[in-house]
């Protein structure tokens, strides 16, 4: 009779030889830069006027911004990256327009194959992650906002209308007339694109905002019932199920400036019924930013009060795990000022699961992160003095990309966001490999191949490690 342990080696030997033959890429690699903030050498040279997205992984990246001023017109340039930020290829220039009403936008689906990109009336879609691109033409004008769902079937626009796509962008046909719609309106959707939420929308002759909703794919719309105000954070989760906003309100006493309501509001029927969370209202000067995980559990809230020329304090940070119903506070940011809130920073982010959560803080630059849910937080090593302008962060949470005013792009990943890169290089390949194959079935608590952390360690703990696993050694 043949050892056991002959069966075991050869398992992994014939698990080994599938990873080799069919690669499953899950996490982020980053190109190698592991540990530290790193700047982009390479990445175009911009103003400060510009819009980037990544894909999931952070792999690919897309920036369009302006490029050349010359008699108060404006080139537009759009460029992309299949690396990380690394490196960056020039692929058209939008038309020229006008420096006065200039609208740039830009949206990605998560994988980053299908992507939409527009400067005003110039409108290019791309479904090969922005290696060719074609122009939609003159017909539609998606003004305001642009969205696409996860498997790119779905695409809309926004401009005086709603348009919809369900052939990745091949055709797309008007669905509903829209009034009153400007900088605020944006689209929303479910994961699949079922889903579909506008917001900001504001009809002639009214003081309230309005929201419509669309449930079978962007087929037909109607009225959403809840808040109708301004809506200045929106955040929902990939079944469309769960719903986390906050809003403003503008004074209409006849007094000049300020605010009279900020608000935070959720809802956990796709939009049907709503609820208020109970935060600070007696301030007329608080602003919410919030951040849910994909499946509406993990939530962050950040309460941004006492604004007075733009510098902010008593801050407060709240997080939730168990889809917004507790809160509690986030003791080690209380009392930390943020700068530049009203100018669209937004200082919390989550990794799609909530087990990476972040808060940034812009002048000084300073951020915390969580690496378990929001149960512990700690201060991050920062060794860059910049203002940043956004942080974008990958779905698993582990790489980064800091965008700063004065067009600097930086990068950072952390090898210990990914089960099973058990060297710490960055990567799981099969270096790390070896290592677990060394320390299987082993019961040591510091066992390090012991990714579901319920010893020893077994076949759910290689199913962890081959999701992630990304191939052989370069």
């Amino acid at each position: 009779m043949k050892n056991k342990n002959f069966y075991k080696v050869g398992f992994f030997l014939l698990a080994f030889l599938i990873f080799s033959a069919e690669k499953t890429v899950a996490a982020s690699n980053c190109n190698g830069i592991v540990g530290k903030w790193t700047k982009l050498e390479d990445s175009p040279v911009l103003s400060s006027d510009y819009k980037i997205m990544i894909s999931k992984d952070g792999k690919y990246q897309t920036i369009i911004g302006l490029q050349e001023w010359n008699n108060s017109q404006i080139t537009v340039d759009l460029f992309v990256s299949s690396d990380y930020g690394v490196s960056w290829i020039k692929k058209r220039t939008l038309v020229s327009v006008s420096s006065s009403g200039l609208s740039m936008d830009l949206t990605m689906s998560p994988s980053g194959k299908y992507q939409m990109v527009k400067s005003n009336s110039d409108l290019v879609l791309s479904n090969d992650f922005g290696n060719t691109w074609r122009s939609l033409g003159g017909a539609f004008s998606f003004y305001w906002d642009m969205a696409i769902s996860n498997d790119g079937k779905y695409q809309l626009g926004v401009g005086s209308s709603v348009y919809v796509s369900s052939d990745f962008g091949n055709n797309f046909s008007k669905k509903v007339d829209l009034s009153g719609v400007g900088s605020d309106t944006k689209i929303h959707l479910s994961s699949d694109g079922k889903y579909q939420f506008l917001t900001g929308t504001r009809p002639s002759n009214s003081n309230n905002y309005e929201d419509i909703y669309s449930s079978d794919y962007g087929a037909s719309w109607q009225v959403m019932s809840g808040p109708q105000e301004r809506i200045s954070d929106f955040k929902i989760s990939a079944d469309g199920k769960y719903l986390f906003l906050s809003t403003f309100h503008m004074k209409n006493d006849g007094s000049s400036g300020g605010y009279k309501d900020f608000s935070v509001f959720s809802s956990s029927d796709y939009g049907v019924s709503w609820k208020k969370l109970k935060t600070k209202l007696a301030d007329e000067n608080y602003y919410y930013s919030v951040e849910m995980s994909e499946d509406g559990k993990y939530r962050l809230l950040a309460d941004i009060g006492g604004c007075y020329n733009r510098v902010c304090s008593d801050n407060e940070f709240f997080s939730s795990d168990d889809y917004g119903e507790n809160w509690k506070e986030i003791t080690i940011l209380k009392g930390v000022k943020i700068e530049g809130i009203r100018d669209g920073f937004q200082p919390v982010r989550m990794s799609a699961d909530g087990k990476v959560q972040m808060v940034t803080f812009k002048n000084p630059f300073i951020t915390y992160s969580s690496l378990d849910y929001g149960k512990n937080w700690s201060k991050d090593k920062i060794s860059i003095n910049v203002i940043p302008q956004d942080i974008l962060i990958s779905e698993d949470g582990r790489f980064r990309l800091l965008t700063t005013y004065s067009f600097s792009l930086y990068t950072y990943c952390n090898a210990e966001f990914i089960p099973g890169d058990l060297d710490e290089d960055g990567d799981v390949d099969a270096n790390d490999f070896s290592i677990f194959q060394i320390n299987y079935k082993k019961t040591n608590s510091d066992n390090p191949a012991n990714l579901d952390g319920i010893p020893p360690v077994s076949t759910n703990d290689f199913s962890i490690f081959q999701k992630n696993y990304t191939g052989s050694k370069k």
